[in-house]
């Protein structure tokens, strides 16, 4: 059963009214309802365990980017004259809690807020080297956490984390999709533009060197192959290649299929030969107009996952 409501009362909801998993389950159900996204596992901190883990490691490090201040609330009680100062700040765990919290300024800047203390924890995590003693880390701070990841899979986690580059996470927001409204209980909402909402999302899985590319791919198939093209774009997108990159085109005859790299995305066409059994063509005629890469499909081309 389903309502309307803002989305971050999901997870009371969940509690109150037990839905099965409770309020997590109800958030990962809201998200995945509203924005078409699976979510595999979460994780649920409260207030007094966020404190603790900044804490335990010795605070963090924000660059603030505009002063803020906040009278009306106590959200910002452990700064003097309950006000945060442009600049470098280090922040102890309830001063990041506060700076996380505020909200003078409305939801979509507290939610930057909140982003930049999650990229300051996982840059001192780092550099503390609390990345490959994680499995020792979480057997000391489990009790302030909850989630449905089995412990067996923290050393795997841990391994993965160790590869991660800092430098190259990217943090996206919906804020310009949305607009301003009142709901019918006089509640200040926002609502979504769908079509926004989801080319931000699209934006947000895809792989981003492709992004960067920017490529205009054009799958080009014979006569009556028109379901093997569908599906040759739904297999592009499952693998990080935004729908606004991918088009069709039907030509007569496909001479040679192949994958033709005609503006020089390399990036882009290395990745669709490894996503299509087709081999990288130098040279091609009819190319389309404005295209980038152009994938030739054949009757019998194959599909592969990388």
């Amino acid at each position: 059963m389903w309502a309307q409501n803002k989305i971050n009362a999901a997870y009371s909801y969940g509690q109150f009214y037990k839905y099965p998993g409770g309020g997590a389950a109800a958030c990962v159900a809201a998200v995945e309802k509203n924005f078409s996204i699976d979510v595999h596992q979460f994780v649920v901190i409260d207030w007094v365990g966020f404190v603790e883990l900044i804490d335990a490691i010795g605070g963090i490090e924000i660059t603030v980017p505009a002063d803020i201040s906040d009278y009306g609330t106590d959200s910002l009680d452990s700064f003097p004259d309950q006000t945060v100062k442009a600049g470098q700040q280090r922040m102890s765990g309830a001063q990041a809690l506060g700076y996380s919290r505020v909200r003078v300024d409305g939801d979509l800047k507290r939610i930057e807020r909140q982003q930049l203390v999650i990229q300051a924890v996982a840059d001192k995590s780092v550099g503390l080297g609390l990345v490959s003693k994680l499995p020792e880390t979480w057997d000391a701070y489990r009790h302030a956490i909850r989630t449905d990841i089995d412990t067996a899979q923290i050393p795997g986690f841990a391994l993965l984390a160790k590869q991660m580059d800092l430098s190259r996470i990217e943090t996206f927001s919906l804020g310009a999709a949305m607009y301003g409204s009142i709901a019918e209980d006089g509640q200040l909402v926002l609502l979504q533009d769908q079509d926004r909402v989801y080319d931000i999302i699209d934006r947000f899985m895809a792989d981003p060197e492709l992004r960067g590319e920017a490529p205009r791919i054009v799958f080009q198939y014979a006569a009556g192959e028109e379901a093997l093209a569908k599906a040759a774009l739904v297999h592009g997108g499952v693998f990080g290649i935004p729908p606004a990159f991918l088009s069709m085109e039907e030509v007569t005859g496909v001479d040679e299929p192949g994958i033709f790299d005609v503006t020089g995305k390399r990036y882009t066409a290395e990745k669709l030969r490894g996503l299509f059994d087709l081999r990288l063509i130098e040279k091609a005629d009819d190319i389309p107009e404005g295209a980038d890469v152009v994938v030739r499909l054949g009757a019998g081309t194959a599909f592969k996952s990388p």
